[in-house]
This record gives C-alpha cells, sequence and structure tokens, in this order.
C-alpha cells in the first residue's frame, strides 16, 4: 500500500488540492490508552464528598476483619493505657483493675463499646468473630473520614478512617489509623444503616449503598 509521506499530506491538505472524493477511505480514529486500573484497597468508590485516595494500609485491617480469624485480629488492635477503677458497673466506661491494683492505675486496653461503653478484655474475641458458621462474613458497607468525635461513643477514639462493615444482619464500626484498629464499636443490635445514619454525608469516601 502506497504510504503518502507526511509532509507531502499536509501540504496538499494545506493547499486545497483537488481529487478527493468521498469514496475514499476514512483515516483510522487513534485509540485512546485506557485509564490505569485502581490498585485493589488503595481508592475508593466516589461518595457524595467526591472521590478521594485512601490509604493502602487499609487492605490489610479489612482482610484480617472480613476473615474473621481471631490470630489475625488480635495483632491488629492499638491498646492504649487508661486508668482503671476497682468498682465497675455496666454502665462505666473505664476499665477494671486487675487483681491487687489501685484504682487509677494505668493499664492497656482496646477502647471498644457494645450495649454498654465498655468492653472487657475477654469479650473482644467474641465480638469480632461472633458470626455462628453459616453466617455470611462481614463485608466493607461504608468508608469515612471522622470527624473530631466518634459518631456514637464520645470516649471512643477516631482514626484517620472510618469503616462500616455489615453481614447483612448485625453491623459494627471500627476507627482506623496507620494500618492499626484503633477502635471499635459493636452497637447493640444496630444495623449497617442505622450506623451509616451517623456519619455525616459528605464524610464517605465509599458511600453505602442505596
Amino acid at each position: 500500500m502506497l504510504r503518502v509521506p507526511l509532509v507531502l499530506l499536509a501540504a496538499l491538505v494545506a493547499a486545497g488540492a483537488a481529487g478527493c472524493s468521498d469514496d475514499d477511505e476514512d483515516a483510522p480514529t487513534p485509540t485512546a490508552t485506557p485509564p490505569a486500573t485502581p490498585t485493589a484497597g488503595a481508592t475508593a468508590t466516589a461518595g457524595p464528598g467526591g472521590s478521594a485516595t485512601v490509604e493502602p494500609s487499609l487492605q490489610p485491617v479489612i482482610d484480617a476483619l472480613v476473615s474473621r480469624d481471631w490470630a489475625r485480629i488480635a495483632p491488629l488492635l492499638a491498646r492504649r493505657d487508661e486508668p482503671c477503677i476497682t468498682e465497675v458497673r455496666i454502665d462505666t466506661e473505664a476499665p477494671p483493675c486487675p487483681a491487687g491494683a489501685a484504682a487509677g492505675t494505668q493499664v492497656p486496653v482496646f477502647p471498644a463499646a457494645s450495649c454498654h461503653n465498655f468492653v472487657y478484655e475477654h469479650e473482644l474475641e467474641g465480638l469480632f468473630v461472633r458470626r455462628p458458621e453459616g453466617y455470611p462474613a462481614p463485608q466493607v458497607y461504608g468508608i469515612f473520614r471522622p470527624g473530631e468525635k466518634h459518631p456514637r461513643v464520645e470516649r471512643l477514639p477516631v482514626g484517620t478512617l472510618g469503616v462500616v462493615f455489615s453481614d447483612g444482619s448485625l453491623a459494627f464500626m471500627v476507627m482506623v489509623r496507620d494500618g492499626k484498629v484503633v477502635s471499635a464499636d459493636f452497637g447493640c443490635g444496630a444495623s449497617a444503616s442505622d450506623m451509616a445514619a451517623l456519619v455525616p454525608v459528605d464524610a464517605w469516601l465509599m458511600a453505602p449503598p442505596r
């Protein structure tokens, strides 16, 4: 096939050269390079607040929580020191003192809440893996940027990201910072939509399903 030099072709077009007919074949349209596929776990679907980048360190946290494997979850729980109390009631928020420790002693605790505002250490495993056999694994319901305070339980620390999980029945919310879970809210029979309703619309990075 005869190839017309580009310089000559440009000159012919500029001079309005005759001889072109409607029967001439159209030049092929350049094909645009498709955009790169986002790395799994690195981006979130655009929500009402627009698209935003999510820290890649979030993906291992999500994978561990979805697995319901306590051996994978436990190392991701970031504890902090809090003053303990010797008399614990259901409405208390401070951790119980170890045997022989005085009230006010700083003890490491993972901040979490359920039907009451404090979760005992021995309850954590059951809460994270509480779904009986046969129940679907929890899935991400939505990802958001937290404000200065926790949406439901003020004493719980917030992270750089908040994630609501749901198994279609029960739900829980975790706060994540630098690849660690800094707090968890298991609600008290709350659904995922109930928890999501506590989050401002413009805070969502991956919006909940509608």
